[in-house]
């Protein structure tokens, strides 16, 4: 289920969570022109308030997220040109400013993180030369500073974890030669010996030898009056076999937990005749089965929550008859399917919400007879008002008005056609509107003004041929430009302008040929170009100009016929010619001139099967 907060009366939406015109007050945090489409999300222009957070242009795509132009000021943190690939993330360039953290050129490939020259500043965190392969983490040459941890050459290998020199400072914990070997144990005479000091009174110790006489000890000291003691000895019948560990007769004192005849088992784990005392949980009788996990009859006491008979099973989970009582949330038979979950009879109290046979299918959510229903008023004109009913075509009705002129309207109907339309506007001159269809050829509009000139616009059809097209203005002349085709030939669009001159344009196809093109404006002249194509002849060409003149420009193709050529010319007349041929047939040219009369020609011939 998913719910779009709009004002401060939260409205369930359905098959496809789209969070539209949220917006969170108190002059805290804005969220403006959320969008969550059918297995693909988007978010634009969000703009988080109180001089500090704003991100703006961020697009989640099908199985692929990118983040354009996300901005989050205060001074703190800037990220500029993310881009998430489809199983391959790629994040250049971002930038965390304050003094505090910066990380450039991070590639995290398919089933393969890469992460490189990462650095963390304010003598605080440096992550250098991390990589983290497939199913295998090597982390080498980390280093947490500030006296605080330091963690060096560390190597996780598949199955197998070992862990060497890592030491955390700051009189907490030190942990030297540490090697966890498959599913076995911990040499003899591995120490865990640790003393840490929170607040005035909060003590936690901790001595812990494992060898032939295991002994775990702790005392905790919580407050000025709380106080967890807990000697615990375990000595009796424990044995670490390989990838089978089993444990009987394991009591913990303190009057808190008391786990008696736990077993594990090779990949499957069972737990009976577990409680936790001190009158805060009582779990009995729970099972952990190989790849599937059941629990039953889980009971949480002080009055707040019972969760019985609950069952999670291999690739599913099936939770039934939960009840969350203390007036607030009570849910009854939950049911998580594989890849599918579906809620169905889940009642939240306090005259506030009600939420009845909710199902969320794969990739998709559906809410049926969901209803909610609040009516709240806050101060003499603050009004909160919605009502929503759900059934074949679900409808969402709400209507929002704060303080004297903000009003908020939704209607929404989902049928074999679904359409959710919402118009909402704040203030004077701040107007949202919305329309949105599912059927075979999904459509998505959006159109967004926000003071007198600002001006949001989105279409998105979702069928064979997936297009995402979003203009979108801030201020008299910022502008936001995006189109989005997704079929057998990817291709991405975007313009993006910040200012009077500053302009982001990006396009990238992803198909057999995939290509990413992007040009970069910063500044009244200022350009930055890109383009790049991975297929059997991957090319990779750019063009950045500095300033008025400066221009940089490079093109590389990497094929049978590999040529790279380029030539870079500063001056008034600048002038930047290039030629790239590829193959047989593919031939790149362009020439550039920068004056006081600019000109930029480009003249590209492409085989067909490039673009197919």
């Amino acid at each position: 289920m998913a719910s779009v907060p709009i004002g401060r009366a939260s409205v369930g939406m359905a098959s496809v969570a789209m969070g539209r015109t949220s917006v969170c007050m108190a002059g805290v945090a804005r969220c403006r022109a959320i969008v969550y489409k059918a297995g693909v999300a988007r978010c634009r222009a969000i703009v988080y308030k109180a001089g500090v957070a704003r991100c703006r242009a961020i697009i989640y795509k099908a199985g692929v997220a990118r983040y354009r132009a996300s901005v989050y000021k205060a001074g703190v943190a800037r990220c500029r040109a993310i881009v998430y690939k489809a199983g391959v993330a790629i994040c250049r360039a971002i930038v965390y400013k304050a003094g505090v953290a910066r990380c450039r050129a991070i590639v995290y490939k398919a089933g393969v993180a890469i992460c490189r020259a990462i650095i963390y500043k304010a003598g605080v965190a440096r992550y250098r030369a991390s990589v983290y392969k497939a199913g295998v983490a090597r982390c080498r040459t980390i280093v947490y500073k500030a006296g605080v941890a330091r963690c060096r050459a560390i190597v996780y290998k598949a199955v197998v974890a070992k862990c060497r020199a890592i030491v955390y400072k700051a009189g907490v914990a030190r942990c030297r030669a540490i090697v966890y070997k498959a599913g076995v144990a911990i040499g003899r005479d591995s120490v865990y010996k640790a003393s840490v000091a929170i607040g005035r009174a909060i003590v936690y110790k901790a001595g812990v030898a494992i060898g032939r006489d295991r002994v775990y000890k702790a005392s905790v000291a919580i407050g000025r009056g709380s106080v967890y003691n807990a000697d615990v000895a375990i000595g009796r019948a424990i044995v670490y076999k390989a990838g089978v560990a089993r444990c009987m007769a394991i009591v913990y004192k303190a009057v808190v937990a008391r786990c008696r005849a736990i077993v594990y088992k090779a990949g499957v784990a069972r737990y009976r005749a577990i409680v936790y005392k001190a009158g805060v949980a009582i779990c009995r009788a729970i099972v952990y089965k190989a790849g599937a996990a059941r629990c039953r009859a889980i009971v949480y006491k002080p009055g707040v929550a019972k969760c019985r008979a609950i069952v999670y099973k291999a690739g599913v989970a099936r939770c039934r008859a939960i009840v969350y009582k203390a007036g607030v949330a009570r849910c009854r038979a939950i049911v998580y399917k594989a890849g599918v979950a579906r809620c169905r009879a889940i009642v939240y109290k306090a005259g506030v919400a009600r939420c009845r046979a909710i199902v969320y299918m794969a990739g998709v959510a559906r809410c049926r007879a969901i209803v909610y229903k609040a009516s709240v008023a806050i101060g003499r004109d603050s009004v909160y008002k919605a009502s929503v009913a759900i059934g074949r075509a679900i409808v969402y009705k709400a209507g929002v008005a704060i303080g004297r002129d903000r009003v908020y309207k939704a209607s929404v109907a989902i049928g074999r056609d679904s359409v959710y339309k919402a118009s909402v506007a704040i203030g004077r001159a701040i107007v949202y509107k919305a329309s949105v269809a599912i059927g075979r050829d999904s459509v998505s509009m959006v159109s967004v003004a926000i003071g007198r000139d600002s001006v949001y616009k989105a279409s998105v059809a979702i069928g064979r041929a997936i297009v995402y097209k979003a203009g979108v203005a801030v201020g008299r002349d910022r502008v936001y430009k995006a189109s989005v085709a997704i079929g057998r030939a990817i291709v991405y669009k975007a313009g993006v302008a910040i200012g009077r001159d500053s302009v982001i344009m990006a396009s990238v196809a992803i198909g057999r040929d995939s290509v990413i093109m992007a040009s970069v404006a910063i500044g009244i002249d200022s350009v930055i170009m890109a383009s790049v194509a991975i297929g059997r002849d991957s090319v990779i060409m750019a063009s950045v100009a500095i300033g008025r003149d400066s221009v940089i420009m490079a093109s590389v193709a990497i094929g049978r016929d590999s040529v790279i050529m380029a030539s870079v010319a500063i001056g008034r007349d600048s002038v930047i010619m290039a030629s790239v041929a590829i193959g047989r047939d593919r031939v790149y040219k362009a020439s550039v001139v920068i004056g006081r009369d600019s000109v930029i020609m480009a003249s590209v011939i492409v085989v067909l099967w490039l673009v197919s």
